[in-house]
């Protein structure tokens, strides 16, 4: 699928680097940062489904250098989503409707020129400090609050399997669906973020729970760690999440059979801690707006219901 344009990138002191990208834990792309690294291509997740594997590839460029990647350098992530081909029986994926030269020249100019495009591409630092964050983040008007997710929370698993819901139950059941089910036992109390990551349908999905509940399996259990150093608003953080869950899903979800995002990916995913009072701030405003488009909706329901008499 690399064509020879890719692989011929700067030819003269560039090289290209074709592997595994397992995000927290990468021989490749650590031995890659001893030169500076220019640009990672998430290949699609199709790549080598003919061949019966179900995993994620990236493309690494970088310059010949003895000197390393200096901390502060950014590299250009580009997410290749669809690559064009199509699985043709006995044949494996072909370029059937001449898709690929368009896609490879749009790569190519990106690539060349170093650009940003919104949703597409980005640049990243991928270091936190001394840590080699691979998958990068983005550093927000030269501000550094970003932290492991495990610096802020506790992170724990659900004890029961999704199907294990009582319908009357006393207790809210929390699976990675969208709908909450029934238990007549509960596994905590309190606050807690359910966030699930082993449910390839809805990875990524949060739920605010604050009283007695059970957690599936599929799911992992987000309690405040330190309220004294890095106070939550719990609510505010199910909204956090739920807004880079696209982010956070595309950058850590891996699997051979299924798709999933490991515990030890995620404790150590860089998030952005937001001071308590600004937390509180935005919570509102995100309640103010949902509660604006739930009676937007009910007034809909109502015209609808009007104009049906």
């Amino acid at each position: 699928m690399v064509s020879r344009r890719i692989w011929g990138y700067r030819a003269a002191n560039r090289l290209i680097y074709t592997g595994y990208l397992s995000f927290c834990s990468c021989s490749s792309f650590i031995h890659l940062v001893l030169s500076p690294v220019d640009f990672v291509i998430k290949l699609p997740l199709s790549t080598f489904r003919e061949q019966g594997r179900t995993v994620y590839t990236s493309i690494f460029g970088f310059t010949k250098d003895s000197g390393g990647h200096r901390k502060d350098d950014r590299v250009l992530f580009y997410d290749l989503v669809d690559d064009g081909l199509v699985s043709v029986q006995h044949k494996g994926r072909v370029d059937k409707y001449k898709r690929w030269n368009a896609i490879e020249d749009a790569i190519y100019d990106v690539i060349n020129s170093s650009k940003e495009i919104y949703d597409v591409c980005e640049k990243r630092l991928i270091y936190n400090g001394d840590t080699l964050v691979p998958y990068g983040f983005v550093e927000h008007k030269g501000q550094m609050n970003y932290y492991p997710i495990s610096t802020l929370f506790t992170i724990q698993t659900g004890e029961l399997q999704s199907e294990d819901g009582e319908e009357d139950g006393e207790y809210d059941f929390i699976t990675a669906s969208e709908k909450w089910k029934k238990h007549n036992m509960y596994q905590m109390e309190g606050e807690a973020i359910i966030y699930a990551n082993n449910s390839e349908g809805s990875l990524g999905r949060c739920h605010y729970v604050n009283g007695k509940f059970m957690a599936s399996t599929l799911c992992l259990i987000l309690q405040e760690r330190n309220h004294i150093q890095f106070p939550l608003d719990l609510e505010y953080y199910s909204f956090y999440f739920m807004s880079i869950r696209k982010q956070i899903t595309s950058r850590l979800k891996d699997g051979t059979s299924k798709l999933s995002i490991s515990q030890d990916k995620f404790k150590n995913y860089l998030i952005e801690y937001i001071p308590i009072q600004e937390q509180r701030k935005r919570k509102e405003i995100k309640q103010r707006k949902r509660d604006l488009e739930e009676l937007k909706r009910q007034e809909k329901t109502l015209e609808e219901t009007l104009y049906d008499l």
